[in-house]
């Protein structure tokens, strides 16, 4: 028996067997929105597999160093991202959200220069490819790559170069070419214009002429001080040189500056001397003399020397020592453990591998979704991808780049350049509210008119979605989360102004009378901490020569004391103390005698700046209240979304609870409809460490039931209810929850995971909704499901006449549609008339909407129900034999 073939316009299968889910919308696709160390903000990228999240993203990103409780908070985007694809998640969406004043780190390259279409050269600073502190232990090196041309002629006053027909580098249009014509004592960099056959031409305006010896006029002793610019820091740091004894192309300065500002082996620093630029490639940096208390010190430097100067106006006479070389570069980048090599660089603009136009993520996956399909990136764009490349180029027109002291080797390698603030503050993640996750222009929309306002947004010439509000543009996308909502909010600690150490204590008294025997208390005094927590302490005794005995406390009654010191000396140097008040306090001693205690002194030791969360009975979820509505709306605007919503790690019961009221309330008066686009899971699941496997973590359930969600459609059909399906690498649920309430969060449509004996999974699956014919998951996921086949499928017949003959065929198509789906069981109901029913005729399109040009397509449906999950307990009694109860 042959398998008859069966048709619907966009799609075919075989009419013998079980149709594949093929031919049915995607309804798996996932989006993630949260924190991350690196990648680009507000956009979407694609990920399908978490090497590819790390890659861009990063590992877990660390937000801060939490003082009050002394432990690490991390964003939890990354571990919804490896839930997700641990449970059967094939591909994702991730939008790494922060707030408009993160900035990205610079970074100047190891002998590189540039130079504008007008004014000197200068130091081209590099950025980091995106925002944030990640790149805070990045370093650079470059290496230069030279290429000798065989040529039979240099004409520098035309810029002509004839080519020898022999085997030499190849030459093009954007190529840097250096000309040493060592006869003159000159040695020029130029960019090809074109190659005519033989002949190569330069474009004179990128010449950049360097004298090989420096001029007689600035001979040493001519010029008293040289200003130069150091351009590792930011802004640019002025301190004056005084040159001294070059030899050859090599000079030593001697820098007067500040121990932090010492130009580091590698940098290039821009001099004035006497009117003319001096540029220096510095290769060693040494500390003759120690600072003063300015920390103002004396540095020499050495490195080798280059005189920019004009163009010589005299024509040259041919050299035969004349050579021409090809010059190309690499970047290197270390970052931890990791090394990354970007060959065959270019330093024109002209070049198809130009540094200067090295993409930041933004641009390259901004610029990945908007090109067309057919359109090819540029070379330098995909070099740059895979693997992602850690620089991009600077935020100004670089111009044309110069190799001025770069190496052969990578080996002399510069940091970043950071801009100020904290980490967080360069993060953009200052204030944590609403608006990191929502688009300002939508937050307050309601789910009616949010459509109407992204196709405004979309249409005109207005910036990107922002956030979660980015998934509305993402067509694939059919689930949407932003674990990190869930995160308590933080605050900046200011560091506490310090105070010279307090000496008496109210709870101390002196008494009023002299103590008995012949010692008396020392006279004990202590300097003002430093930041590393470090102090002095000094007394003084008026007796003979004993030993004194000093004690610390962290007890004001000096409970927990502990003897620090006890000799002949008068003075000892604490180190390092941590942050708090400490209490001092010391005595003589000597062979069968003892003095009394000294007045105790208290050293109050300087609390660093940083960031604290709240205490959980400080927590306030106006936050993730606002977002998680906000995601309601965003789904039921667009029909075919569903949220996926979560609590705060430390919710018990009662706070669960209140939380669902709380939600409901912010869809109140008009909203309800919203309620039914989304489902709370709770507690958080417990799975491996990504940075230790040895160590475990909680995070937000969002990632694992999205790729519950996914692998079950994939599988079964997006109308299967994702629950009973045990949880994958889960080894715990933190907090535990009390099995008495369980019926109490059940009826507040919670989906509660739970420990079950096959395992970590979820027995119900529930929208918020009130609406009991759309309360079930797998209900809501169906109707979108038949939302998105109608949109894609229904688009063949907007431009044909509206007869019966379209009607007819469009009832024809959507009854193949939904008998294949109820062949696959999305519906109830024995036979297919009773599963569902395609509508086209008259109602609903009645004569007056036909004469208005309408068509109207009612599709009703069944939709199969799961069963209630119930627990069944079989107990044996002796006095009863064996009893069933279920709960």
């Amino acid at each position: 028996m042959t398998a008859a073939t069966r048709r619907l316009p966009g799609i075919r299968f075989e009419a013998e067997g079980p149709p594949p889910l093929a031919v049915l919308p995607r309804m798996d696709m996932a989006v993630f929105v949260g924190f991350a160390a690196s990648g680009p903000i507000d956009v979407p990228v694609a990920i399908e597999d978490p090497a590819q999240f790390e890659s861009l993203f990063g590992r877990d990103a660390t937000l801060f160093w939490d003082e009050r409780t002394g432990a690490e908070v991390r964003a939890y985007l990354a571990p919804a991202v490896r839930a997700f694809f641990r449970n059967g998640g094939r591909r994702c969406f991730v939008v790494r959200v922060a707030g408009p004043k993160a900035v990205a780190s610079s970074f100047a390259v190891p002998g590189l220069a540039a130079r504008g279409p007008a004014g000197p050269p200068s130091a081209p600073l590099l950025r980091a490819r995106s925002e944030g502190s990640w790149s805070d232990d990045l370093r650079v090196s470059s290496a230069l790559v030279e290429s000798p041309l065989a040529t039979t002629g240099i004409d520098v006053g035309s810029w002509k170069l004839e080519l020898a027909p022999l085997p030499s580098a190849a030459l093009g249009p954007g190529d840097l070419v250096r000309v040493s014509l060592r006869a003159a004592g000159y040695v020029v960099y130029a960019v090809v214009a074109e190659v005519d056959g033989l002949t190569a031409h330069c474009d004179p305006a990128t010449a950049l002429w360097l004298a090989r010896r420096r001029p007689r006029q600035h001979a040493t002793g001519s010029a008293s001080f040289v200003d130069v610019r150091n351009v590792r820091q930011t802004g640019g740091v002025r301190v004056e040189a005084e040159p001294s004894s070059p030899a050859g192309e090599r000079v030593r300065l001697v820098l007067t500056t500040r121990a932090a500002d010492v130009p580091a082996p590698g940098s290039l620093l821009v001099a004035n001397v006497a009117g003319e630029q001096l540029l220096v490639a510095v290769g060693t940096a040494e500390v003759e003399r120690a600072g003063s208390a300015h920390g103002v010190g004396t540095v020499e430097l050495v490195g080798e020397a280059f005189w920019p100067v004009d163009a010589p106006a005299r024509t040259f006479a041919p050299d035969p020592f004349a050579t021409v070389e090809v010059c190309t570069f690499e970047l290197w980048t270390e970052h931890g453990e990791t090394r990354s090599r970007l060959p065959g660089l270019g330093f024109a603009p002209t070049h198809p591998r130009y540094a200067g136009a090295l993409p930041t993520d933004a641009e390259l996956f901004a610029g990945r979704a908007a090109a067309p399909l057919l359109e090819v990136p540029p070379p330098l764009w995909a070099l740059a991808a895979e693997p992602r490349f850690p620089l991009a180029a600077p935020a100004d027109d670089a111009g044309v780049l110069y190799p001025l002291g770069m190496g052969a080797l990578p080996e002399r390698s510069l940091g970043a350049i950071r801009a100020d603030g904290t980490p967080l503050e360069r993060d953009g993640l200052v204030t944590f509210d609403a608006s990191l996750f929502l688009d300002s222009r939508l937050a307050t929309s309601g789910a009616e008119a949010l459509l109407a306002q992204v196709e405004f947004i979309r249409l005109g010439n207005e910036p990107p979605l922002r956030g979660l509000h980015a998934a509305l543009a993402l067509d694939e996308a059919t689930i949407v989360a932003a674990p990190d909502a869930v995160q308590r909010p933080w605050t900046f600690l200011p560091p506490r102004t310090a105070s010279r150490p307090r000496r008496r204590h109210p709870h101390w008294r002196r008494p009023n009378f002299e103590p008995c025997g012949r010692l008396h208390p020392p006279s004990l005094s202590a300097t003002v901490p430093d930041d590393a927590g470090s102090f002095v302490l000094r007394w003084s005794g008026h007796d003979a020569p004993a030993a004194f005995v000093l004690q610390e406390a962290r007890d004001a009654q000096f409970a927990d004391v502990t003897e620090l010191y006890r000799g002949p000396q008068t003075h000892l140097s604490v180190f390092g103390r941590d942050r708090g008040a400490l209490y001092y306090r010391v005595r003589i001693e000597r062979p069968g005698e003892v003095g009394p205690w000294s007045t105790p002194v208290t050293v109050e030791i300087v609390t660093a700046p940083g960031w604290r969360t709240a205490a959980d009975d400080g927590f306030d979820d106006t936050t993730l209240v606002a977002v998680q509505a906000a995601a309601l709306r965003a789904s039921a605007a667009r029909g075919d979304l569903f949220a996926l919503l979560s609590l705060p790690g430390h919710y018990r019961e009662s706070l669960a609870l209140a939380h669902t009221r709380a939600l409901r309330g912010a869809l109140a008066g008009g909203e309800e409809r919203a309620l039914g686009y989304g489902a709370l899971h709770h507690p958080w699941p417990t799975t491996t460490d990504a940075d230790d496997p040895t160590a475990f973590r909680s995070a937000p359930p969002d990632g694992t039931i999205a790729g519950v969600m996914a692998r079950r459609t994939l599988d079964r059909g997006a109308w299967i209810a994702p629950a009973n399906e045990p949880l994958r690498d889960v080894i715990a649920l933190d907090p535990p929850i009390d099995r008495a309430a369980l019926q109490a969060l059940q009826d507040a449509q919670l989906n509660i995971l739970r420990r079950e004996p096959h395992g970590f999974l979820v027995l119900s699956a529930d929208t918020l909704s009130d609406d009991l014919d759309v309360r079930a998951i797998n209900v809501r996921r169906l109707l979108a499901l038949l939302r998105r086949a109608a949109v894609l499928h229904g688009t063949r017949y907007v431009f044909e006449p509206n007869d019966d003959a379209l009607r007819r065929r469009i009832q024809r198509g959507f009854e193949d549609l939904l008998g294949l789906m109820f062949r696959l069981g999305a519906f109830a109901g024995a036979t297919a008339s009773q599963a569902f029913r395609v509508d086209v005729g008259d109602p609903p399109n009645t004569a007056q909407s036909i004469d208005v040009g309408r068509l109207i397509v009612e599709l009703k449906v069944a939709p199969s129900l799961p069963l209630r999950f119930l627990t069944v307990r079989l107990i044996e009694r002796a006095e009863r034999g064996l009893q069933l109860e279920s709960r």
